[in-house]
Formats: structure tokens, sequence, C-alpha cells
């Protein structure tokens, strides 16, 4: 998030794919960084071959949706 003037700026997506998965911390915020994520225990969105979780964050409030992809299963 970026801040002018004193007013916050709506980034649609800051960052990569590939750097929200690999977040130093495991898992954080796309727009702030931080950690202190909340993802929802039961609200899902499911697609033919994902399934989406509601994901908030804690300090700066976004809200997103995280995307889970079947690449294969195991028994």
């Amino acid at each position: 998030m970026s801040q002018a003037a004193g007013t916050l700026k709506r980034i649609e997506k800051p960052v990569t794919d590939h750097a929200y998965i690999n977040h130093p911390a495991g898992f954080g915020c796309p727009w702030c960084a931080s950690p202190n994520v909340t993802l929802s225990g039961t609200d899902f969105t499911f697609g033919g071959d994902f399934i989406g979780q509601k994901t908030s964050c804690d300090d700066c409030a976004e809200k997103w949706e995280t995307i889970y992809t079947l690449s294969g299963y195991g028994s």
C-alpha cells in the first residue's frame, strides 16, 4: 500500500504470485508484507480446478482470496 498526502491507495495486485507464495515468513500480506494474516476457516470458493480461501491482513485490513490448485494427490 502506498501513502500520498495522507491517503491510502490500493494497488490491484502488488506482488507476483511467485513472491506471494515465497514470502520470507512463509505466508504474508501482499500489500504490507505483514505475516499477521487470517485465513477463513470455512469460507471457500470451489472451482473446476481450484479452491479459493478468503484471506485478510490483521495489520493493514486488506482482503483477498488465496487460490489453491491441485497438482496431484497421495495416499
